[in-house]
């Protein structure tokens, strides 16, 4: 005899039974880990709300493919169970059937907001329910040459965060939000984490995982109320995704959600750990800066040497070699003042036209000096800057960093950054990056150095103060040797 029954009633001993059960969550099918079985796991919850995994394998993956979908209300009966369940499916019960009704749609999420990500251990998983205002390009990054593709999420705070879509997840479910963007889905996206991925210089961004998963406009009442906020708000939210958008690169950019752009002056006042934008010019401070850093190609823990080589990282305790990350500084100056910032990552190589390789070849293999000044000459970028925690007093000037640039159309002219006359020491802010916690760590207790001082404020040498310059042990832009 056939038995109905709630999937807390159903235990190993239960020989027939069926039940009545809505899917919420279908994973992509996989591979075990000998290799040998191919499955695929979903998650499927019953009136009240108790939820289960159950399993499909082999060829009942495809045939189940249209038949098992999520947000539908089915009958599964077994006559075994273990965990994950595996299962048959009796029949699906459709929308009109007043005798036996689908399930309502779910509620039960456990969900982070965007603005909490920081607190989240670095391994930990979670979940999120957020808009899709922007999609990057599939590329090849990391060590071992992998897919991935780069999304902007966005909340109704608003908060936003740079999303990663790694593998299979850059192709099917990024194609998916790619060719739909303007529409700016609404994805719930499970057992994710926040990112550890070397070039992610946008301050806390997330990734994911292996067993994640990512639903498209999902049949949630908090999904529904994202959707009334993106109708309401779709004129910011298109104007958002068009000055996000790059040609120069394959990845969005992470703009500011505010349209004032601070003076320079004032950048001590903005909070810390949050991002803002400023519309200055641009100035690379020293042609002979080193304009690279390494890292170990496991950890991607930065290493104090300047030749690419294999080694044995005592953050990881293990051996790799050196890959060269483009990183250097420049100064951006406004109306009001100047301040320094470092640059580094995919959007240092933009600016430069390079990358961290063929960098790494002119100033250290072939020893020369690249004559670059020209390349920002007279234009004005609205860019972006996030400022670090500082462990001294307030009257120590922060550290911050560039999370992005958009170079301005039509800008109105400013005076060059030489020009500018600061106050004293707190008028020049150093930038750093957090390419590693032992950096951050260093680039926040460091204070400004005269000599630095002095390189900040020098002009370009010409033929006639050459001389003096290398007195200074300061080399002409025009140099095409280092000393």
């Amino acid at each position: 005899m056939e038995y109905r029954l709630n999937i807390s009633d159903i235990t190993p001993q239960t020989s027939e039974w069926t039940c009545k059960v809505q899917v919420i969550e279908k994973a992509r099918a996989r591979q075990s880990k000998d290799g040998r079985t191919r499955f695929q796991i979903a998650i499927v919850q019953y009136q009240m709300e108790e939820q289960v995994a159950v399993a499909l394998y082999g060829d009942d993956i495809e045939k189940y493919q249209n038949k098992f979908t999520p947000f539908c209300t089915y009958l599964i009966s077994t006559a075994k169970v273990r965990t994950p369940l595996p299962f048959t499916v009796v029949e699906r019960i459709k929308e009109d059937n007043m005798d036996d009704p689908p399930l309502p749609a779910p509620t039960r999420l456990n969900i982070v907001s965007l603005a909490n990500l920081d607190q989240q251990p670095r391994n930990a998983e979670f979940d999120i329910l957020a808009i899709v205002v922007s999609c990057g390009a599939i590329k090849i990054a990391g060590v071992h040459g992998n897919k991935c593709r780069q999304i902007i999420v966005m909340d109704t705070d608003p908060h936003h965060c740079i999303f990663t879509l790694w593998e299979d997840f850059a192709e099917t479910d990024g194609n998916e939000l790619a060719t739909q963007v303007d529409k700016h889905l609404i994805i719930l996206a499970k057992r994710i984490a926040r990112s550890s991925y070397a070039d992610d210089n946008t301050g806390t961004s997330l990734t994911t995982r292996y067993n994640s998963a990512i639903l498209v406009n999902p049949f949630y009442p908090q999904a529904a109320e994202l959707m009334n906020w993106v109708k309401d708000n779709e004129e910011t939210l298109r104007t958002y995704a068009q000055s996000s958008s790059s040609e120069a690169t394959s990845s969005p950019l992470l703009m500011s959600l505010h349209d004032e752009a601070v003076p320079i002056a004032n950048i001590q006042s903005q909070p810390a750990m949050q991002s803002f934008h400023v519309e200055a010019k641009m100035l690379l401070l020293d042609d002979e800066q080193r304009f690279y850093e390494l890292m170990c190609s496991k950890c991607k823990q930065f290493v104090r040497t300047s030749i690419i080589k294999a080694v044995d990282c005592v953050n990881c305790d293990q051996h790799a070699m050196l890959p060269p990350r483009c990183r250097f500084q420049v100064e951006i100056a406004d109306r009001s003042g100047s301040a320094i910032a470092t640059i580094f990552g995919e959007s240092g190589e933009n600016l430069l036209s390079m990358k961290a390789e063929q960098i790494y070849e002119i100033t250290k293999i072939k020893n020369e000096v690249m004559p670059l000044q020209q390349r920002l000459a007279n234009k004005v970028f609205k860019v972006q800057l996030k400022k670090l925690l500082s462990r001294a007093s307030d009257e120590t000037p922060a550290k911050l960093f560039i999370l992005s640039y958009v170079e301005k159309q039509d800008a109105p002219q400013l005076p060059a950054p030489s020009t500018f006359t600061t106050a004293g020491e707190s008028s020049k802010r150093e930038l750093g990056n957090l390419s590693s916690p032992q950096e951050q760590k260093e680039l926040i207790t460091e204070p400004t150095s005269s000599s630095k001082r002095q390189q900040i404020e020098r002009t370009t040498p010409t033929r006639k103060n050459a001389s003096s310059s290398r007195k200074q042990n300061i080399e002409p832009v025009t140099a095409a040797k280092k000393k």
